[in-house]
């Protein structure tokens, strides 16, 4: 039984690019594309590691010619997100999100990157709407969450930081941070015995943590528990 060049050399790529080894996975994908240059997945696996080895210009035209070959394939236009967020080129990636929310408008994740795009071209209602859209496709997703969360922290929303984060406070009671922020409302809002009552959680989950420490500390000098707040 013989094997398949092209598959052992896309998987040997893979594995590579899982360990994060790019100048092997880029050897194994060229060497695929050698096999096959009119494969979709081994132009936009090339050309994802290209971006992710940091020559994103490199790896574009690669990217861009997998979702010539395969328009209809979702994950070769998100890899192509990617590659365009590397450059900069945040109107083309979002024009890329368009065309998946077109065709998948409950697409969680292709809602969250629309808001990483829009944060980074400096819109944070775009930012808030689309990764609002996000946390609506999916209720169990924390990613959006924390992002709306630091959005309203920046802009002083602390109350609605507090509202953000309780639906999943539970379900995230392990994520150091969902009590950071947290911890950043209760600061904001001055809530000394609520932000002593959460670090003091933090804590008990998390003794190795010093952010945790500093929150405690923080709040108990607030309250006149301690002389000074350490490490502030």
């Amino acid at each position: 039984m013989t094997s398949d060049p092209l598959s052992e050399a896309l998987k040997r790529g893979l594995h590579f690019h899982k360990l994060s080894e790019l100048d092997q996975a880029v050897t194994w994908y060229r060497a695929a594309i050698a096999i096959g240059p009119e494969d979709a997945q081994a132009n936009s696996l090339l050309g994802l590691a290209l971006a992710h080895a940091g020559r994103p210009e490199e790896g574009t035209s690669y990217l861009l010619r997998a979702v010539e070959l395969e328009p209809g394939q979702v994950p070769f236009r998100f890899n192509l997100v990617q590659g365009l967020q590397l450059t900069r080129a945040y109107d083309r990636a979002m024009a890329e999100l368009r065309v998946i929310l077109t065709r998948e408008p409950a697409n969680s994740l292709a809602w969250d990157l629309a808001g990483d795009i829009a944060r980074a071209q400096e819109d944070p209602d775009g930012a808030r709407a689309a990764w609002n859209r996000a946390r609506q496709a999916d209720p169990t997703a924390t990613a959006p969450v924390l992002k709306l969360a630091r959005l309203e922290i920046e802009q002083s929303h602390f109350d609605a930081t507090l509202a953000l984060l309780d639906p999943i406070a539970t379900a995230a009671a392990a994520n150091e941070q969902v009590y950071d922020l947290w911890c950043q409302a209760l600061t904001g809002l001055g809530d000394w015995g609520a932000l002593r009552v959460t670090a003091a959680s933090w804590v008990s989950g998390h003794p190795e943590s010093a952010p945790a420490r500093r929150c405690l500390a923080r709040a108990e000098f607030e309250l006149g528990q301690r002389v000074r707040p350490t490490g502030d």
